[in-house]
């Protein structure tokens, strides 16, 4: 089976399987539709707005993840070094409005992405792969998370509080 071919319910199903929760995935395939219907990137999530790369953890989206806690950490680098707290800021806020307004887009094209690989598997196999790389990813947001705090904790040993937190 070739995803060229998959119909609107067809998607639909498979985006049911992949992303797990019901909750979610009515959220989900609305917003995927809804920016396919208007050809659009652009899709307002909040969560995604006040978490950020935290979010795409959550939504086991590894490279924006890793990209994002890396600008995160780079600036916050910068800002306890030498004091640089602008730059975090507007990093930090950076983040915020992209995935704020790019993050469903950006996850749609995880989703299909997923899917495309997992199609001609058996079910078995499909399955497995769905559970793998769909649904929640709590336990890879709370190791990043841990990640996150332990290189605080680095930076602060290192630099002690930057001017500005003092």
């Amino acid at each position: 089976m070739d995803v060229a071919s998959l119909k609107t319910k067809d998607w639909r199903k498979e985006y049911s399987a992949f992303i797990g929760e019901s909750k979610k995935v009515d959220y989900y395939t609305k917003k995927f539709e809804e920016m396919k219907r208007k050809q659009s990137k652009i899709s307002f999530n909040i969560w995604a707005l006040l978490f950020n790369f935290y979010w795409c953890f959550y939504r086991k989206m590894l490279g924006w993840g890793c990209i994002g806690m890396v600008l995160s950490l780079g600036t916050l680098y910068l800002n306890f070094a030498f004091g640089w707290s602008t730059a975090s800021m507007i990093v930090s806020l950076g983040l915020s409005l992209f995935f704020g307004f790019f993050g469903n887009y950006c996850y749609m094209n995880y989703v299909e992405r997923s899917i495309a690989r997992a199609i001609n598997m058996d079910s078995a196999k499909k399955e497995k792969y769905y559970k793998e790389n769909g649904g929640d990813g709590t336990k890879i947001l709370l190791c990043m998370i841990f990640v996150w705090l332990v290189m605080m904790f680095a930076l602060t040993a290192s630099f002690g509080l930057p001017n500005n937190m003092i």
